[in-house]
């Protein structure tokens, strides 16, 4: 079953197709390079459809922090923002997943972009079983 460390692995994986510069999954407090990114997994919302299917909604964060002293940190912000909009619209999470409701925003020189992927899973406990098959040969 795809979870939340698969999604953000492939988010991962889609950002060093484009980007060079460190790409970290887990948090770090002290000691990372600019510029780099930080990729967490946001909010999960979950929806029971018919016939046992889930709607697993997976909101995605990815953090820009630019170059420590760059002249121009807003214009390296809009600039990552622009490249992730196009960049996640499509991830590889055991399946191509495409990315909706994705938006950015830029505070204190440092750029947060939220994307949601929402993936229709299969619950493991229920299976759809056939209620009859019959076949009629007579003519009339």
């Amino acid at each position: 079953m795809i979870e939340g460390e698969t999604v953000k692995s492939g988010v991962a994986r889609r950002l060093a197709e484009g980007f060079t510069c460190p790409i970290y999954k887990e948090r770090v407090m002290q000691g990372f390079q600019t510029p780099c990114l930080f990729i967490e997994q946001g909010e999960v919302k979950q929806k029971n459809q018919l016939n046992g299917y889930v709607l697993r909604e997976y909101g995605m964060i990815v953090h820009y922090y630019p170059q420590e002293n760059s002249k121009t940190p807003y214009e390296d912000c809009a600039a990552a923002g622009n490249i992730l909009a196009e960049l996640l619209r499509i991830i590889d999470a055991d399946g191509l997943v495409r990315g909706t409701n994705s938006r950015y925003s830029i505070k204190d020189g440092a750029l947060s972009f939220q994307i949601v992927y929402p993936l229709r899973l299969v619950e493991e406990s229920h299976t759809v079983k056939m209620q009859k098959a019959a076949v009629h040969t007579q003519l009339s």
